[in-house]
């Protein structure tokens, strides 16, 4: 029975007060630390909180400066459209125009094109009859008559 009680640590009732005195301590100073650690925590926690409202602060004008600027940007893209097809219903406009512009002075070419050649049928004719006419002529001399002359 004693063999049992040989590995049992006995201690006396000042080294239990001075083990629960020191278990207290570290006790102690593990609850400040951790308190200390909380507070640092909580306070890198609001100066964070801070810096994010502040930033959001500062994206409002920014997001409200993009939606302006998106707004103008669609804006101006639809006027470079309405221009676009502007330019492109002028520049089909002026073909237009020009072919018209062509057909026409093809018209005119043709249409004096056949007035000179019935000028010169005319023309010949009139040289032909003027040649008949120039024998039976009064003077006999067969020259051809000056215009205003011997009519």
């Amino acid at each position: 029975c004693e063999d049992e009680n040989m590995d049992t640590p006995i201690f006396s009732q000042r080294q239990m007060l001075q083990f629960e005195q020191g278990k207290n301590a570290e006790i102690q100073r593990l609850r400040g630390e951790m308190q200390n650690f909380i507070a640092m925590k909580e306070q890198e926690h609001r100066a964070k909180m801070e810096e994010a409202e502040a930033i959001l602060a500062q994206s409002q004008p920014q997001k409200a400066e993009i939606d302006r600027l998106t707004h103008e940007n669609a804006i101006l893209k639809q006027g470079i459209r309405i221009q676009q097809n502007a330019v492109e219903r002028t520049r089909a406009e002026g073909e237009q125009l020009r072919r018209a512009d062509q057909a026409t002075f093809v018209a005119a070419a043709q249409q004096a094109a056949g007035h000179i050649r019935e000028l010169e049928r005319v023309n010949y004719a009139l040289k032909v009859q003027l040649e008949q006419m120039a024998p039976a002529s009064s003077d006999g001399s067969g020259a051809m008559p000056r215009w205003g002359e011997g009519f």
